[in-house]
């Protein structure tokens, strides 16, 4: 689990440079009252780009919730602290699920204060810890032989 999730308002403009510069992939995106009402991936940013030239829009005068689709809030399982590993790996096997915030409750009422996602899941597998690279098992070549 990925602890501090970093959110993002539905106001706000576009994520662009925080989901690019930091590295994030996809961003649990928060309404007024911080319910999770969906999560912005870099597919969507890439899609509202395209469209947006087409438009003759500026891209950087939207909003999250400008290019939020429909189905955002689908990409996410809320799951409750104390939820079974094996229910977390079965709710990230669903279709279209990208993410599986942990709310109080496992309710999108609240913002998460952790996310699972599918590399969790499988640094867990290989007995890793988040930043700790598992051992490839994949032989290199030795020098002599060439």
């Amino acid at each position: 689990m990925t602890r501090a999730v970093r959110t993002i308002d539905q106001t706000e403009s576009l994520a662009h440079d925080l989901l690019i510069r930091s590295g994030y992939g996809r961003l649990p995106v928060l309404s007024d009252d911080r319910r999770i009402v969906g999560l912005l991936t870099e597919r969507d940013l890439v899609a509202t780009q395209a469209l947006a030239e087409r438009a003759n829009r500026r891209f950087a005068d939207l909003t999250v919730a400008d290019v939020l689709p429909p189905d955002a809030l689908d990409r996410v399982v809320c799951i409750a602290p104390d939820t079974p590993r094996e229910d977390v790996a079965e709710a990230l096997t669903r279709s279209g699920v990208i993410a599986c915030p942990v709310t109080p409750g496992g309710l999108p009422d609240k913002a998460p204060p952790g996310i699972i996602t599918h590399a969790d899941v499988l640094y867990r597998m290989q007995g890793c810890s988040r930043g700790r690279e598992p051992r490839s098992r994949v032989r290199r070549r030795s020098r002599t032989a060439a």
